[in-house]
């Protein structure tokens, strides 16, 4: 028969051995990010974009779910391509600069910044589907008149005036509403204007 009483004796070593390992695996990952830190700090302070870019990725190779280090890399990015020489390498560099917003994404898709940041890449190739975007965010944080000042101004963008200006009622308390609300009408005037040529053509 087996003896009961020498079974915790036998499991210690495994124990022993796990928590070993647990230990090992989380001083590591406290090391990792650490670091990560210590550069995504560093880039901070770092002027030219990208050498601070330099920076960030490493950060994120070290830890890859600081969604802060990714829309910070994003906008060195973005700086990167204004700067540059050509139409052809700052359309890489934004390309660079979506990639890491999707990143950030990934990791949290509610982050403000991130989603619009994500809207203004999409404007420039959908502009429908940024609407669509900020939309769908705006119904998750329905409660902050900011998100329905930006959504007031999308829709007026696109033509869509009705829901534009229900947008704006929500918006009221945003300290964007006098721009959302000046942007609006700017809008009508502009489809209006747009609209008499197009009869005047005819």
């Amino acid at each position: 028969m087996t003896d009961l009483g020498k079974t915790p004796h036998r499991l210690a070593p495994v124990l022993i051995v796990v928590l070993a390992a647990f230990s090992v695996a989380g001083v590591l990952h406290s090391t990792r990010a650490g670091i990560a830190q210590c550069l995504h700090r560093r880039a901070r302070s770092i002027e030219a974009p990208e050498r601070r870019l330099s920076f960030l990725r490493l950060s994120h190779a070290l830890y890859p779910h600081d969604y802060y280090c990714c829309e910070r890399a994003a906008r060195a990015a973005l700086a990167a391509g204004h700067a540059a020489q050509s139409y052809e390498e700052s359309a890489t560099w934004r390309e660079q600069a979506e990639q890491w917003c999707d990143r950030g994404l990934a990791v949290n898709p509610r982050m403000w910044e991130l989603n619009k940041m994500k809207i203004d890449f999409l404007w420039r190739r959908a502009p429908r589907e940024a609407v669509r975007h900020w939309e769908a965010y705006t119904d998750w944080a329905f409660w902050h008149p900011d998100n329905h000042a930006v959504l007031a101004t999308q829709y007026a963008s696109v033509g869509e005036f009705e829901k534009a200006e229900r947008a704006l009622l929500l918006a009221k308390g945003s300290s964007m509403y006098k721009r959302a609300k000046r942007m609006v009408a700017e809008a009508k005037v502009a489809f209006s204007a747009g609209g008499a040529g197009r009869e005047a053509g005819k």
